[in-house]
């Protein structure tokens, strides 16, 4: 089975509704993958440091959950990229934080899915909310652009530089 590790984007108005429930099915169902998270800011608005210690408080419950801290609003694709360069494993698996998980046979279809497509990037059921990335593949695609300062058309230009460099649509 191909080791990999879960990289989530998150920011307070997702913590307790979205966020926390997430971390916690991940970690029922697979407890031993490294999780990767990148907490942002907010536009405009100081960090809330409240926000901060319980991220801290609620992660340290678990092993193998390593959160970074953005005082500043970051695009997407600048955190996508933090995931992928704070991983410590060569695949890494990007979930937005809103995602529910509620059974094995997600992580048992994912990793049959990484086999059978022998260990090259792709998107699950066609969305960027889950998609699959192998880091060899995005050196030669190249990051995720980080001159989109937003979220949004990230995965489209990769997407559009995926099919350019191998002459084919990105997997799904």
């Amino acid at each position: 089975m191909t080791s990999y590790s879960i990289g989530i984007v998150t920011y307070i108005k997702r913590y307790e509704k979205y966020f926390q429930p997430l971390i916690k099915q991940i970690k029922f169902l697979r407890p031993d993958v490294e999780i990767i998270v990148c907490v942002n800011g907010e536009h405009k608005k100081p960090f809330d440091n409240s926000y901060r210690s319980d991220i801290l408080r609620f992660v340290s419950n678990y092993e193998n959950v390593f959160p970074s801290f953005y005082p500043d609003f970051r695009s997407l694709s600048k955190l996508w990229n933090m995931n992928l360069i704070n991983s410590s494993k060569d695949y890494t698996l990007l979930l937005n934080d809103d995602l529910s998980i509620n059974s094995h046979v997600f992580f048992d279809g994912l990793e049959q899915a990484i086999a059978n497509c022998g260990q090259k990037s792709f998107k699950i059921n066609g969305s960027w909310s889950h998609v699959f990335l192998n880091r060899e593949e995005v050196n030669e695609v190249g990051w995720f652009d980080e001159r989109y300062l937003g979220v949004g058309e990230e995965d489209g230009d990769f997407e559009w530089r995926w099919g350019r460099k191998y002459g084919s649509n990105f997997q799904n």
